[in-house]
């Protein structure tokens, strides 16, 4: 059945070299649509580096000279009074953990960082995202180790003033696997006389939910600058005691000359940064699903036709005893026959290009290979779907009325 099959198909070569044209120009969209949403989403896969739940950012602040509430005798104070404050935060009953931080706040687009060098003669540098705050960051953004080590740990990596950094796969495809270099002795670099270990590898910190995860490297608060800001997290279920707290108890949030403001939900915050991704990604997948409908229809149209014109061969071959079973399989695998040729003329086309494509969008070479097989698997299921109830139909047919008919 499998050499009548072809002989047939090469004689009808003119309608089949248009079948296969189209199923070449339907696999270029379908793939493109896929790519496209794959590098739009694919961060959303990755781990964020952190929990937002019950976590608030909040922006220190001083009066301003100009101001009516201005101090001048308390200027000196600033740093006391904002110390006060932090306390008062801590003693909150609806506040779990307070930390100031410089750069750390998630959700937040800051591309401050530099490299760190490793001691030694080979200058191995790690560049990353550079993050800034007091050790119980840890437990209240709920960091975790890729090593295995635990919260009280990594907190204790950061009270003796070592770093953490995070798997970065161009580092390591160079330097080999991340974790051997814990507890090698760093600087940043151009800062030779400041050195330092890395304590622990640790989940990168997303920036966005849906970018892939940059390099990051977290180090203890240095100093104790007026211009460091608050991150705090509440106690489950607590949000909107604290909130009303923040707003109504003026002693919680003013002191002299400091005080505290722009309270902001970390939750909200991805959600605000998130939404035009969001939005997009609902773009393509609606684009997409209507270009499928569409593909099926005008499959659904082809193929209808194109069995249509075999009625009374089907008649023909059931009158010499073949079963439906037998001409389903040929019906439809003719239709995968054209599909398989229409993916290797399409692959013949891109493949060669897929090197400089790779390097260009950032992806691996299998990654196209998968998006491929996808790309084929749906147009095949449409061939399938739209073979399938033509073909039901002709078989209904019985033979003498069909060959009377043609």
């Amino acid at each position: 059945m499998k050499r009548a099959l072809l002989s047939q198909m090469a004689h009808e070569w003119k309608t089949n070299i248009w079948f296969v044209i189209e199923l070449v120009i339907v696999t270029y969209a379908i793939l493109f649509l896929l790519l496209l949403l794959w590098s739009t989403s694919k961060g959303i896969f990755d781990p964020r580096g952190f929990s937002p739940d019950n976590v608030y950012s909040i922006d220190v602040r001083g009066v301003s000279e100009s101001s009516p509430y201005y101090l001048p005798e308390y200027e000196e104070n600033f740093l006391e009074d904002r110390e006060e404050l932090i306390r008062r935060l801590k003693e909150n009953p609806n506040v779990e953990y307070v930390s100031l931080h410089n750069n750390f706040l998630p959700y937040q687009l800051s591309w401050i960082g530099s490299g760190i060098r490793f001691e030694g003669p080979d200058s191995i540098i790690y560049s990353g995202n550079f993050r800034y705050a007091e050790p119980d960051i840890i437990k209240l953004l709920d960091i975790r180790s890729v090593t295995g080590k635990s919260q009280d740990e990594l907190v204790a990596i950061l009270e003796r003033g070592e770093i953490l950094i995070s798997p970065d796969a161009d580092f390591e495809e160079v330097n080999g696997p991340i974790e051997k270099f814990a507890g090698k002795t760093v600087y940043v670099h151009g800062q030779e006389e400041n050195r330092t270990k890395i304590g622990d590898i640790v989940y990168s910190i997303k920036r966005e939910d849906f970018q892939n995860a940059p390099n990051s490297v977290i180090l203890p608060l240095q100093g104790n600058s007026r211009w460091n800001n608050i991150i705090l997290k509440v106690k489950p279920g607590r949000d909107k005691a604290f909130e009303e707290d923040f707003y109504s108890d003026y002693d919680l949030t003013h002191l002299r000359n400091v005080y505290f403001t722009n309270l902001k939900s970390l939750v909200k915050m991805g959600e605000s940064l998130n939404m035009e991704t969001n939005i997009k990604i609902r773009l393509i997948i609606g684009i997409s699903t209507f270009f499928l409908i569409t593909i099926f229809l005008g499959l659904l149209g082809s193929f209808w036709f194109r069995v249509q014109q075999r009625v009374s061969e089907i008649a023909i071959r059931k009158t010499f005893g073949a079963t439906n079973k037998e001409l389903f399989q040929r019906i439809i695998g003719e239709g995968l026959l054209l599909l398989v040729g229409a993916i290797i003329i399409a692959s013949a086309c891109i493949w060669p290009f897929i090197g400089r494509i790779s390097e260009k969008t950032g992806e691996k070479w299998y990654m196209f290979l998968t998006v491929e097989a996808i790309t084929a698997g749906l147009i095949a299921i449409g061939i399938i779907l739209s073979l399938w109830y033509p073909a039901w139909r002709a078989m209904k047919i019985e033979p003498a009325i069909a060959v009377k008919e043609e």
